[in-house]
């Protein structure tokens, strides 16, 4: 009966995004967050944890993948703007981030375990306040709303594959992430405020045994 269900839950997908659910990643890395504002904390380096799913279509030198990176950080807010202050600001609010990215891109062996690739990314960065530190609570709304407005990136990538057994991989990644909504951001802003430079560690587990012969 649970493999009838599942054939017909799985029957309208295509066979190429059903079969790519096989691979799941845990990542680590760490992201440079650039800051052109002069009077907040300097461009915060951060720490990133998540998940990631390689997706495969077509054939196994192309990919796309989807990740999901958490990092917290601190914000300040003025002038209709928020911005990255250090932990001991006096008002400041502890904000939990959620990158959602999807990459797609081509990668070609190197040997019979390396391969090596790059591609394009497009990330949704949501920035969720948490609580308030100091005595600026009566900021969180404008802020939020601020942080929620500024949030579509797209970017670049250059990945590296080494399957160190066959149901276990190591993916190497080093991306940038440029802000879009730079296009519509009002007043005299840097090109490369909020950039995001970052790299990440996954490790990636088999889940099927069609995932080992890939």
């Amino acid at each position: 009966m649970r493999r009838i269900f599942m054939c017909v839950l799985l029957q309208p997908v295509p066979r190429w995004l059903s079969a790519g659910l096989s691979w799941l990643g845990a990542d680590a890395g760490l992201s440079l967050m650039l800051n052109a504002e002069e009077a907040s904390a300097p461009s915060p380096l951060l720490l990133v944890l998540g998940l990631s799913m390689p997706i495969r279509q077509v054939d196994d030198s192309f990919y796309w993948e989807a990740r999901y990176l958490f990092f917290t950080t601190h914000y300040g807010y003025a002038d209709g703007k928020a911005f990255p202050v250090e932990v001991e600001a006096a008002d400041s609010l502890w904000t939990l981030a959620l990158d959602a990215e999807s990459a797609l891109g081509w990668r070609f062996d190197l040997g019979d375990k390396v391969r090596m690739g790059g591609g394009l990314c497009l990330a949704a960065l949501f920035r969720c306040p948490l609580f308030a530190v100091g005595a600026g609570a009566d900021f969180r709304a404008d802020a939020f709303r601020c942080l929620m407005a500024r949030f579509l990136y797209t970017g670049l990538e250059v990945c590296l594959d080494w399957r160190a057994q066959e149901r276990m991989a190591l993916v190497f990644s080093l991306r940038g992430l440029y802000p879009l909504f730079l296009a519509w951001e009002k007043g005299d802003v840097e090109y490369w405020d909020q950039l995001i430079l970052g790299g990440t560690v996954s490790l990636r587990f088999a889940l099927s045994r069609a995932a080992e012969e890939g």
